[in-house]
């Protein structure tokens, strides 16, 4: 007799069994630079780089996917007007595609974060074996490449490890304030829970707050760029519909920490949403919407 695996444990294994197989180079994918256009912007010049050496790092991050050209378009229209001057904090920046694109955008400062560590656990710079730190240096390999196009914006790499409790708070201390907080396709996969993604932005959110408050308290408020009135950063993010098993875990890890998702665009099959505080007894009517819109949408793109 053998025993029947859960359906999950079985698409667990499959995962890890196709992260640790050996891959063979794909013509004009592996290590290519590749012109990415965006509406509103001038064209970047992006490397993406899929490792092929045998190791559980995962290879998503390495390449650039829709959902970042749809909210790239969505933040650069109207002359980028939600852009121009604010500073720019991206999560999971990947190639840095959707930030090096808002920098061109006269966004005063645009930071790309993303996990340092490859093994599944957080680490410092000093711990991380040469082959972990691929990520973060593509980042800054793709800054370089478009450094010249950025004006007067200054652009910066960070690690921001979502599983980190005081990495967020590390990261608003040493970049901050932050007007705008950016990620797309970071709900790309059930297999991957959303709620570190929603725990780390409701920690920046937190932080905010908390430093903003301890600088008032103090007399240093005039010497920094914190302003007591100032308000929270706003928060966009960009999915790409997959499964509705992805949008469901999203809206109720957001239910559990008091945030809720407005639809505020949607193009071929990529939402934009609005990232922000639940009113009182508004969220499972905005819930409500967001499920019909996706499955909506989605019927209409996959017809």
């Amino acid at each position: 007799f053998v025993s029947m695996a859960q359906p999950w444990q079985r698409m667990r294994r499959l995962w890890k069994q196709l992260l640790h197989a050996p891959r063979r180079p794909v013509p004009g994918f592996a290590n290519a630079t590749v012109e990415w256009k965006v509406r509103g912007a001038p064209s970047l010049r992006l490397r993406e780089d899929t490792p092929y050496d045998r190791g559980a790092f995962a290879t998503s991050g390495m390449a650039v996917w829709p959902a970042a050209r749809v909210l790239a378009e969505h933040l650069l229209a109207d002359g980028a007007a939600k852009l121009r001057g604010r500073r720019v904090l991206e999560l999971g920046a990947g190639t840095g595609a959707l930030g090096l694109a808002c920098a061109t955008g006269q966004a005063s400062r645009v930071v790309l974060t993303d996990c340092l560590a490859g093994d599944g656990g957080s680490a410092k710079s000093s711990e991380v074996a040469p082959g972990c730190r691929r990520q973060l240096e593509l980042l800054e390999h793709n800054v370089l490449l478009n450094r010249s196009q950025f004006g007067t914006c200054e652009v910066l790499v960070a690690d921001l490890d979502f599983r980190d409790a005081e990495a967020s708070a590390d990261v608003v201390r040493r970049y901050g304030p932050f007007d705008l907080v950016v990620g797309s396709d970071l709900t790309y996969s059930y297999l991957f829970d959303s709620r570190e993604l929603v725990t780390c932005i409701s920690r920046l959110l937190d932080a905010h707050t908390c430093i903003r408050r301890a600088l008032h308290a103090s007399a240093s408020t005039s010497t920094t760029v914190w302003k007591h009135d100032q308000c929270p950063p706003e928060v966009c993010l960009a999915h790409q519909y997959r499964s509705h098993a992805c949008m469901e875990t999203l809206i109720e890890h957001l239910k559990g920490v008091g945030m809720a998702a407005t639809e505020v665009h949607w193009e071929a099959g990529v939402v934009v949403l609005h990232i922000g505080p639940s009113a009182a007894g508004s969220d499972e009517e905005m819930s409500a919407k967001l499920r019909t819109s996706f499955r909506l949408h989605h019927s209409f793109y996959s017809s």
